[in-house]
């Protein structure tokens, strides 16, 4: 509730900054959707059930490209749970 009325009360006094936290949220999800449709295609072996997902993401991925700047945030998630998933299987091995 306290970070709900933390950006309610932000957007009320920054009009403009709305319009950016929505790009950025909006190209999370995004980002989220490719990875789902990667990893589908990774798992499935039937040519013909990777074609949808193989589209979907073809076309998420030319939406997200106009993001520009706003990419850096998602890709900087991605980075840094990548990197940590490392860390730690190497620190298990």
């Amino acid at each position: 509730a306290l970070t709900f009325s933390l950006v309610i009360g932000s957007a009320i006094l920054f009009p403009g900054l709305l319009d950016s936290i929505l790009v950025v949220v909006s190209a999370n999800f995004v980002i989220i959707y490719i990875l789902s449709c990667t990893s589908f295609i990774k798992l499935n072996s039937s040519f013909t059930n990777r074609l949808l997902p193989a589209a979907v993401a073809a076309i998420l991925i030319s939406a997200v490209m106009q993001s520009g700047i706003t990419l850096l945030y998602p890709a900087a998630i991605i980075l840094f749970s990548a990197l940590r998933t490392k860390l730690v299987q190497g620190r298990t091995k």
